[in-house]
């Protein structure tokens, strides 16, 4: 029978099944012996296979073809005839044998894969099943593919963008991702039929891939095309590989199909490129340009979330440097110390728990104060030493600040809390501090702690109010200057504007002298005084909202136009205020 015309299980699962092995040796010996001796010598090669397939135990492989040719001595065109017979698919229409891929990899510079084919005849003991071959063969398969994915050298561009370019021209360009790739080294030359590739694609290829995939070696990405057909790709797991993909394909697109030319590679860009490709346009493209559509849709938001990815690595690596240094420092140190360290870097410094941080007026600015966890007793050490040598309590207080108590124990707690009283000791008055050091009562009571430290939280609190009113009022007085400064500007323009009309005038009014036409009318009296009554009005309405806003400032408030409208009768209106201003 035919290998066209032999009956091909459905369930290809059931190719794994084999003859028992009496029905096999009869097949096999009434072959032998056909008058014809056109299969002279197949009982020598299936008892080759049924020998290494009941050594496998102790072997760990079964029999290759290349063992077979050289054993039985038999040329390449007859084994391979013989092993056509054995699996059913020539004239004896039963199988006897299987046969599965096996891969193996090659180390080396030149790093590869070596493709072969195995039999396997499972003894009489076994029965018909060989699945747990199958199995065998899936597992070192995987394990062959999973090393030479990790060893593989991703290609050049130049090679890449030529092998990319000729896949799209030849309509070919799935064949160059990696599941066909893969594909391609567990193809036989013994699978003839389309029913028999297929099975053969279901049995061997499509395990060894999800194991793949499990293991994150290669990524199923998935989309759907935009006349709305699902689809997806199989690629290597390698940002670079995937990034070089996607710069040659951006590139062929924006030349060849969106015809913007230059060479768009950022994701982004492209990803909104692609939105104005819809069902009809995309019909209108040739086999090879709807499947450089179809892998920028799949590559485009893969590679904007790799960039995230990357961005994020970048910036926990800048902050883990940060950290680095700021340990570095026993004691509590301000932000700006940090070197080259933008605020963006200080801002997620203190989102870390690792880190304490606080914001204190000193020395009329607000400065952000940083500490890390595992300096707090040196920093507490250098407070102490600190007021004891100058009476500076300032890092103290920062030190209270940054609620360090969560972070130490009772006994250490309680040291801390003793320096703190004797800070707050210097805040009573003068008389009574002196009088209790005559006394020899330094110690406060709980009352007045709560007192002092209340009174040194208000202090703080007003000292950063006056920092934060000053820095508001510097930046609105640097404002307005920038403003009255291009207002001069725009007045220096009318000014020589009004110069060229001066010359006009006079010009005009030396052609009416010979030509008869009247000069303007002088301003009178009245309209003169009208105008300065104006202007006089107007320079009261804005020192008027000049105290306004200065009072506003004073209180810690930042003034906005209904501000403005509420202490201002003059102005019916926002929009009366604005075209004022």
């Amino acid at each position: 029978m035919s290998a066209d015309k032999q009956n091909i299980p459905s369930d290809p699962m059931l190719l794994l099944e084999v003859v028992p092995l009496k029905l096999a040796w009869d097949l096999v010996q009434g072959a032998e012996s056909r008058g014809d001796f056109r299969f002279k010598g197949i009982k020598t090669v299936f008892q080759f296979i049924l020998d290494w397939t009941q050594k496998y135990d102790t072997n760990g492989v079964l029999a290759s073809r290349d063992q077979l040719m050289r054993e039985c001595n038999l040329d390449p065109d007859r084994i391979k005839e013989y092993l056509t017979e054995l699996l059913g698919r020539g004239h004896i229409d039963q199988q006897l044998v299987t046969c599965f891929p096996a891969l193996q990899y090659i180390a080396g510079s030149d790093a590869h894969i070596d493709a072969m084919q195995v039999f396997c005849r499972p003894p009489e003991k076994e029965g018909t099943q060989t699945q747990r071959y199958h199995q065998g063969y899936v597992e070192r398969n995987f394990q062959a593919l999973s090393r030479w994915i990790d060893t593989r050298q991703v290609p050049k561009l130049e090679k890449v963008r030529d092998w990319l370019n000729k896949s799209i021209q030849n309509g070919r360009l799935r064949d160059t991702r990696a599941r066909a790739e893969l594909a391609r080294l567990f193809q036989s030359d013994l699978d003839v039929t389309p029913q028999q590739k297929r099975d053969s694609n279901i049995l061997f290829v499509r395990p060894v891939l999800k194991k793949l995939l499990d293991a994150r070696k290669l990524v199923l990405l998935q989309g759907r095309t935009p006349d709305g057909q699902d689809f997806n790709g199989v690629f290597f797991n390698k940002s670079d590989e995937l990034d070089l993909r996607f710069r040659v394909l951006a590139e062929y697109f924006a030349n060849h199909i969106a015809h913007i030319g230059g060479k768009e590679v950022d994701p982004v860009e492209v990803a909104e490129q692609l939105k104005s490709f819809d069902g009809g346009r995309y019909q209108g493209l040739n086999e090879g340009q709807k499947q450089v559509i179809q892998e920028l849709i799949l590559l485009a938001p893969t590679l904007q979330k790799q960039q995230k990815e990357k961005a994020e690595e970048a910036r926990k690596a800048d902050l883990g440097k940060t950290l680095e240094e700021l340990l570095k420092f026993k004691h509590v140190v301000e932000a700006g110390s940090l070197k080259d360290r933008s605020p963006e870097e200080i801002d997620a410094l203190r989102s870390v728990k690792d880190v304490l941080h606080a914001q204190y007026a000193v020395r009329g600015r607000i400065g952000n104060f940083l500490l890390h966890k595992d300096n707090i007793g040196d920093a507490i050490q250098f407070a102490r030493d600190k007021f004891d040598k100058t009476e500076d309590d300032t890092d103290v207080r920062i030190l209270t600040a940054m609620g360090l108590e969560r972070y130490l124990d009772k006994d250490r707690y309680k040291s801390f809390l003793d320096l703190e009283q004797r800070t707050l000791f210097q805040q009573l008055p003068l008389l009574t501090r002196l009088w209790r050091l005559l006394t020899g009562s330094r110690k406060l009571s709980q009352k007045e702690v709560v007192q002092m430290k209340t009174k040194v939280q208000k202090e703080q609190e007003r000292e950063m109010v006056k920092v934060r009113t000053g820095e508001a009022r510097k930046a609105q007085k640097e404002l307005v200057s920038r403003r009255m400064k291009k207002q001069d500007g725009a007045d220096e323009a009318a000014e020589g504007g009004a110069t060229d009309d001066e010359a006009n005038h006079k010009a005009n009014k030396k052609d009416a002298d010979g030509g008869g036409f009247e000069a303007p009318e002088p301003e009178s009296v009245e309209d003169m005084k009208k105008r300065e009554a104006e202007i006089e009005e107007a320079r009261d309405l804005l020192k008027k909202i000049v105290e306004t806003l200065d009072k506003a400032w004073e209180q810690g408030l930042f003034p906005n136009r209904t501000h403005l409208l509420e202490g201002m009768s003059a102005f019916e209106d926002e929009n009366q205020l604005v075209m004022f201003l």
